[in-house]
């Protein structure tokens, strides 16, 4: 989901790898980029993070699951409405593998 994401959005090389904690993670990653783009990366990486936590609580809770490209058709369809609602949503293309379209979610 991270490598979709980030990629999608130019920023590919803040792929948390061995972290060892979240904020530092983000913190670091934000450090490198230019100012005008921190807003648009923290909405994506709150929307990524979001939507790893609803599909692990309905893994554990529900005893449900989704594939990872459902989770993306969702965190695209996620984005949608964080855009409606006037959200720093950076143009998000997922490219859902196995599919032969793509989404385009941003302005």
């Amino acid at each position: 989901m991270w490598w979709v994401a980030l990629r999608a959005i130019g920023h590919s090389e803040c792929l948390p790898l061995n972290e060892h904690s979240f904020l530092s993670w983000l913190c670091d990653c934000r450090k490198k980029m230019v100012k005008e783009h921190r807003r648009g990366f923290d909405t994506i990486v709150t929307l990524v993070a979001w939507t790893i936590w609803k599909e692990r609580n309905n893994r554990v809770f529900n005893q449900k699951s989704k594939t990872w490209a459902e989770v993306a058709r969702v965190m695209t369809g996620e984005a949608e409405l964080w855009r409606l609602a006037r959200a720093a949503i950076p143009i998000l293309v997922a490219h859902v593998s196995g599919e032969g379209s793509q989404n385009l979610v941003g302005d």
